[in-house]
């Protein structure tokens, strides 16, 4: 039987952990992954976290076989080290593509139909005109990352919007947008109106705008 370690603010239902366990699972549960382990980091097989990583060295978990990531990102996790001692390793791509891409939706409109200014007034009783109000209906809008919170992010946005855009590494994806290569964003930056990154933290993408 295999020690798995579910760590992160995340509630197992009984059903789960009881599929879990079914498969063979010594399920432990580690809610605070600042805290103290369950079991001696030795003894874990898998894991399920999040930032896990970030507090303890992993090279303390010398019988690791597998890692489910909690988030899509993996800046948090020493992929190298991971590769080079052949652990599995999944993240929760596609698991937020939805939330994100409704709440870019939902910060673009707070911005562009000043939201605060009204949610302010109408905490303090203010009755007071507001005429800087803009429409998404004539703004062009670029993604940079189409992967699946990007194509999520512009069927939503094509809704509103004159023009929905992308720009990835591959600009072959199959997609009813047109999209750009990375390399054009440059040449292209005056053509529109909001720009929204649905990209992971990377070498290549982190201060890609100034």
């Amino acid at each position: 039987m295999m020690n798995l370690l579910l760590a992160g603010n995340f509630e197992y239902t009984k059903e789960q952990l009881n599929i879990l366990k079914n498969a063979g699972y010594k399920v432990f549960l580690m809610q605070d992954e600042r805290g103290r382990l369950p079991l001696e980091a030795s003894e874990i097989d898998v894991v399920v976290c999040n930032w896990l990583f970030t507090h303890y060295n992993i090279k303390e978990f010398e019988n690791l076989k597998y890692i489910q990531l909690l988030s899509a990102g993996m800046e948090r996790i020493p992929v190298d080290y991971i590769k080079d001692k052949g652990i599995g390793l999944s993240n929760a791509r596609g698991v937020y593509s939805i939330p994100m891409a409704e709440y870019a939706v939902c910060g673009v409109l707070q911005l562009l139909k000043q939201s605060r200014f009204f949610i302010k007034n109408q905490q303090e009783k203010k009755w007071e005109k507001n005429r800087k109000l803009e429409e998404l209906s004539n703004k062009t809008v670029a993604i940079i990352g189409m992967g699946s919170v990007g194509i999520e992010v512009a069927n939503r946005f094509k809704v509103f919007a004159r023009e929905v855009i992308g720009f990835d590494i591959n600009c072959e994806i199959k997609s009813e947008y047109s999209i750009y290569d990375i390399e054009e964003f440059d040449n292209k930056l005056s053509d529109f109106d909001i720009l929204i990154f649905t990209v992971p933290i990377s070498a290549n993408t982190r201060h890609f705008l100034n």
